[in-house]
This record gives structure tokens, sequence and C-alpha cells, in this order.
């Protein structure tokens, strides 16, 4: 009886700890991704601020609409993307800068944080 107690204690107890681990790493994991994240940058020929954000599933939103993409690179210095049309789309870490290349445009824009 005491032996069916303590194996279930300690069962009990490796769940917990194990559970918890798993979710620090998810969540470590997430932060230190340089492209997990909300950014704004200015087009250059037109007005106004352009909203971007990459989710944590690196889904990407701009100005809060869903772009369907198939990532086709995922580094920490580069994150690659091919949108439904085609058309490439990059995020590029040079020291502490993140670039956001936009093949339509041919244009790449540095990005802020938000």
């Amino acid at each position: 009886m005491n032996a069916r107690v303590l194996l279930l204690g300690i069962s009990l107890v490796t769940g917990i700890v194990g559970s918890t681990l798993i979710r620090r790493k998810k969540t470590t994991d997430s932060k230190q991704h340089p492209f997990v994240g909300s950014w704004v940058y200015l087009r250059q020929n037109k007005k106004g601020k352009v909203y971007v954000t990459v989710t944590t599933d690196l889904q990407l939103y701009i100005q809060n609409k869903l772009q369907p993409t198939t990532v086709l690179d995922y580094s920490t210095e580069r994150l690659a993307l091919i949108d439904s049309m085609g058309y490439h789309i990059v995020f590029e870490k040079k020291d502490e800068h993140v670039n956001f290349y936009d093949e339509t445009e041919d244009t790449s824009f540095p990005l802020i944080e938000c």
C-alpha cells in the first residue's frame, strides 16, 4: 500500500515538474526569436505607417490582416516567406536592427518595434 502511494506521489511530482519545464522552454524560445513580435515601418513614397506582426507560429499579419504565407527559410538571422501570389517577404536581422523586404514594392524597410 505504501509503495503504491509513494509511486503515485512520484508520478504526480514528475508530471508537474515536466509540464512546468516545457511551458518555460516554449515561452523562452518564442521570446528569443527576433522575428516574433509587432513592428511598424514608414512607406517612402506613400504617407502612412504599416503595421507588421509575426506570431509565435510564424503567421504574418500586415495592417492586422492575416497574410497567407509559406515559410521558405527560418533562422535567427532571417525569416523568408512567400505569399499566395508568389512574392517574397523577408525579415533580416543585422546587428540589433530588423529589416523587412517586400518584393511587391522591391524595397527594404527598417522596422521599429511596437
